[in-house]
């Protein structure tokens, strides 16, 4: 994995980029927290939006259902009403995931699934995350909904 190897997946990138309409790699890089160093391309660019994406899918969960005792906390943070909103996005994300999965998978459709996933990371779960991160750090500094905390004893 030297400078060699980043060349050409780049020159690669580049190349399905401008037959396809994508964003620039750097643009990629620099929004989904990755550095791509060799090919094959396509699938090293899905598996980091997929990444990055499943990061959101995780906090969700942990809410909905914790499994880590520092977690159990963290849903206490959300009123009912909430909650609901994040099961009904976790679908919508996990949708999204699934069809990253089967890109990888089965090869089809790479390009037209990436940029569709690139859409959904910037309409929907960017600034979804955004609130929701937000709302966690609220609650984890003892924000204005003061709740009951539970411990294990």
């Amino acid at each position: 994995m030297g400078v060699t190897e980043r060349r050409k997946a780049r020159k690669e990138y580049a190349s399905l980029a401008r037959k396809y309409g994508l964003p620039k790699l750097e643009e990629l890089e620099e929004e989904f927290h990755f550095y791509l160093q060799e090919g094959p391309v396509l699938p090293n660019v899905l598996v980091s939006i997929l990444r990055k994406m499943g990061h959101v899918e995780t906090l969700i969960e942990e809410i909905l259902y914790p499994r880590k005792f520092l977690l159990v906390n963290l849903g206490r943070f959300f009123t009912e009403e909430e909650k609901e909103e994040l099961l009904e996005f976790y679908k919508k994300l996990e949708a999204k995931l699934f069809l990253g999965d089967l890109a990888l998978l089965s090869g089809e459709d790479r390009v037209k699934i990436l940029k569709e996933l690139i859409e959904f990371h910037r309409k929907e779960v960017k600034p979804f995350s955004k609130k929701l991160y937000g709302k966690v750090i609220e609650g984890l500094k003892g924000g204005e909904r003061k709740r009951e905390v539970f411990y294990l004893r």
